[in-house]
């Protein structure tokens, strides 16, 4: 399958993400573990995210892996979960349930940092963009540097 352009843009931004979040040591088994790059459920969406796994964030190797559509990971099942359109009626339940785990939760679902979660991927015009919500990104345990906000729509404050 043909990836389309705006796909591998996405797939690119969120790893470029990883890079500028950081992670309580709690949330890895050992410092050698790899960084877990999770999709919520079967997604075309799959294809583009798989194409990260291999690379390196913080010198750590990033493994993606698809989750159940039905199952919610726990902390150290995954660093980041990105929601698919097509889990757009579940997110208020995910986020919910993964309140105060160390799991950065990003998508491309309209309106996803202002309804829950902590990064949405906006499109504007032909760019995409972001929006964080930097204070449920630290309820979480988690760390953005300043260079990412910097480039960011900060939303939830």
């Amino acid at each position: 399958m043909e990836l389309s352009r705006e796909d591998r843009i996405k797939a690119a931004i969120v790893y470029k993400v990883g890079k500028f979040v950081d992670w309580p040591t709690s949330a890895f088994s050992s410092t050698d573990a790899p960084l877990r790059l999770c999709l919520l459920g079967r997604d075309d969406f799959a294809a583009a995210l798989s194409s990260v796994a291999g690379r390196k964030v913080q010198g750590r190797g990033i493994e993606f892996r698809v989750v159940g559509a039905n199952s919610l990971p726990q902390a150290g099942d995954c660093n980041i979960l990105y929601l698919p359109r097509s889990a757009s009626g579940r997110v208020a339940s995910v986020v919910r349930r993964l309140t105060d785990k160390p799991i950065l939760t990003i998508s491309d679902i309209p309106s996803f940092a202002r309804n829950g979660g902590m990064i949405s991927l906006v499109r504007r015009g032909n760019r995409i963009g972001f929006e964080i919500d930097p204070d449920r990104v630290r309820r979480a345990g988690l760390a953005v540097r300043a260079q990412l906000l910097d480039l960011a729509e900060i939303v939830g404050q």
